[in-house]
């Protein structure tokens, strides 16, 4: 049987925890003291034996390498044990912590995360762009931009950050993924396309989830290489809701808005649309879109 993989590649465990337990109002409550390793975060959250019982049982459903848990079924019996008996049951618990963060694929597991009162991070603190690269060494009609982000510092109501992530939700898809960074590397974005201005997302995130995004305008450098015209494919804000959905031009007007003919689901094909009917929006309705709010998807006539 091979081993399992060590939760990090250099033998540190993401966290380490350390447990008492004390009787509060008849009920044996135990404390765990949690430090994450990355950055040096800290906190407290506190459990009934009962509450972990249960939150071990449901873990087992997702993660079957969980170590035996301690003392299963006496809870009666540790309120009436001596302090040495105390001492035993709090050596045990911090046995099956220290064992089950070891291992990677519990010590990443959200679900095991919350039983260490794991909580998913504040938003950025800042977001600064560093510098364009050069667009010779873009893909032509595209450009790179290098960015620092300032991570949130964790305290008693948010978890720590583990990693950066920005996106443009205009050009969110298989084509245009979000990129990401671990803390304290530049956020690198690649394929902007030249000429646009572009709402970029960033937010920190970690494995109990994502913090609010804190939104930054980009006007990216070089000429224009996808214009619009009648038939072009777009992305554009639905003035319904503020989100973007799959449209195509019909034409542009003379003060350069656009009116937009938003598209339909397509049951029967393998392209994932996102429509403004399946949001609940009415797709005839609000389709003269201002140009700042319409992103090209594929490659029209050169400006």
């Amino acid at each position: 049987m091979p081993c399992p993989e060590p939760a990090s590649p250099h033998g540190v465990p993401p966290f380490t925890v350390t447990c008492k337990s004390q009787v509060v109002a008849g009920k044996m409550v135990y404390t765990l003291s949690v430090t994450h390793s990355a950055n040096g975060a800290s906190w407290e959250t506190r459990w009934s034996f009962s509450e972990l019982v249960a939150a071990d049982a449901q873990l087992r459903n997702s993660i079957p390498k969980l170590p035996p848990f301690p003392f299963r079924g006496l809870p009666s019996f540790k309120l009436l044990m001596g302090p040495r008996r105390a001492q035993r049951s709090d050596a045990a618990l911090q046995s099956y912590l220290t064992t089950a963060l070891d291992i990677k694929e519990i010590a990443d597991h959200p679900g095991f995360q919350a039983i260490l009162g794991m909580k998913q991070p504040d938003s950025v603190t800042r977001v600064r762009i560093l510098h364009w690269l050069p667009l010779s060494e873009s893909l032509p009609g595209t450009a790179t931009v290098e960015l620092e982000v300032i991570p949130p510092v964790a305290d008693k109501m948010f978890g720590p950050a583990e990693e950066i992530r920005a996106e443009i939700p205009v050009l969110k898809g298989a084509a245009f993924p979000p990129s990401s960074a671990a803390l304290g590397e530049t956020v690198r974005i690649e394929g902007l396309p030249c000429g646009e201005e572009l709402s970029l997302e960033v937010c920190a995130a970690n494995s109990a989830g994502a913090s609010e995004a804190v939104s930054v305008r980009l006007a990216v450098p070089g000429k224009r290489t996808r214009i619009l015209g009648p038939g072009v494919r777009v992305r554009a804000r639905w003035a319904g809701d503020g989100n973007m959905y799959d449209a195509t031009v019909k034409k542009v007007t003379e003060d350069g808005s656009v009116f937009v003919s938003w598209l339909r689901p397509a049951p029967l094909s393998n392209e994932d649309l996102h429509c403004v009917c399946e949001a609940g929006g009415d797709d005839t309705a609000y389709r003269l879109v201002s140009r700042a709010m319409v992103m090209p998807l594929e490659v029209g006539p050169e400006e």
